[in-house]
């Protein structure tokens, strides 16, 4: 079973480096950094023309944080899908 969490308080609670971790593991590699470092921007290519990017938050405090984590795990969960189907 998979669960979408969209609770930003929930979101607010993971932290950026775990993601970043997965990401590394995952074959993903880190493009460099935005907006003074406040976001890093995380690139896989899944086939010839197939390329994912993905904008992590890289600080806590970030007003919107929990927004932006959720996005990352929203596309992280498509490319996750695409790669295995």
């Amino acid at each position: 079973m998979k669960v979408t969490v969209r609770d930003r308080e929930v979101l607010k609670a993971i932290d950026f480096q775990e993601i970043a971790a997965h990401l590394l593991a995952q074959g993903w590699q880190e493009k460099g950094r935005v907006y003074n470092d406040k976001g890093a921007i995380w690139r896989i290519d899944t086939g010839p023309e197939n390329s994912w990017e993905i904008l992590l938050p890289c600080q806590l405090d970030l007003a919107d944080y929990g927004a932006r984590i959720g996005d990352a795990i929203a596309t992280l969960e498509k490319v996750e899908k695409t790669i295995s189907a």
